[in-house]
């Protein structure tokens, strides 16, 4: 088993890219064997697994700082840091919390269920880094349900005055507890209707792949925003002080970690729109 050999952050770093898919299943498996003994969220966590993946890839773990909410979307995170062994114990006294805990690991920057505050949680981090003339990333990997809560708007309204950058991480997987409903929802779902702008961007980026043309990842997404500005009229982050780049397939490892490193190499705030498949 591959899982069998991470027992540290940046493990992973050491698997080969033709192994991403296996690792990926091996995960799954995994969850589905350990909630079904234990309970616990299985669904979002079966969907956010090689977003997991790519964020431990692009970063630098635990120098950088993730920040999850929802954080019972953390289980994959658990079992990257090196907390396999201990999963039995999740959600038992004395065991494994279902969400990020600090006092785990220092990988776990901060506590958050799903009440909205990791990006106002990340921009805090950033000042302080600010502050300390640090150089380490920042980054909030928030549901879409999240995103559209109140602390988290105030958070998108504050990123305009931040002097540093962080990078948000939207997860949508156009899901709560049940579909979401209401403006914010209907906003993210029109920026994935341009089914036509969407079929000839995944065709970019596969040949992209196939080419390995990553040193014209930056000029590619730069070239994605004049187009998409165009096509979808998608301009709402913006206006918000952050750059936009998405929406990514979350279930490509490889375009996931792609958009990432172009996040964390911007020296602007970005937020990466990451699609996924809850239960997947």
């Amino acid at each position: 088993m591959i899982l069998e050999n991470i027992k540290k952050a940046d493990d992973i770093k050491k698997v080969t890219p033709n192994d991403y898919a296996a690792l990926a299943q091996e995960i799954r498996e995994f969850l589905i064997e350990k909630t079904a003994e234990n309970g616990g969220h299985l669904a979002s966590n079966l969907g956010a697994v090689e977003l997991t993946m790519a964020i431990f890839l692009a970063f630098d773990l635990p120098t950088d700082k993730v920040i999850w909410d929802v954080g019972h979307q953390s289980y994959a995170w658990k079992l990257l840091t090196g907390r396999r062994e201990q999963f039995n114990t999740l959600r038992r006294q004395g065991g494994l919390s279902g969400f990020c805990n600090p006092e785990e690991t220092a990988c776990d920057a901060f506590v958050s269920g799903h009440a909205g505050s990791a990006l106002a949680a990340a921009e805090g981090m950033a000042a302080a880094r600010d502050l300390k003339g640090g150089t380490e990333h920042v980054v909030a990997v928030v549901g879409d349900a999240s995103l559209s809560n109140g602390e988290s708007l105030e958070a998108l309204n504050n990123c305009a005055s931040l002097k540093g950058k962080v990078i948000l991480v939207l997860n949508d997987n156009a899901m709560s507890i049940s579909k979401n409903v209401g403006s914010f929802a209907r906003l993210l779902g029109r920026m994935l209707t341009g089914r036509r702008y969407n079929r000839v961007k995944a065709a970019a980026e596969r040949a992209g792949h196939k080419m390995r043309l990553t040193f014209l990842r930056e000029t590619y997404h730069r070239l994605e925003q004049v187009v998409k500005s165009i096509w979808l009229g998608n301009a709402f982050f913006e206006s918000f002080g952050l750059r936009y780049i998405g929406p990514v397939d979350g279930h490509d490892i490889q375009a996931v970690e792609n958009a990432l490193a172009v996040a964390r190499d911007d020296k602007r705030s970005v937020v990466v729109h990451i699609v996924t498949i809850k239960g997947k």
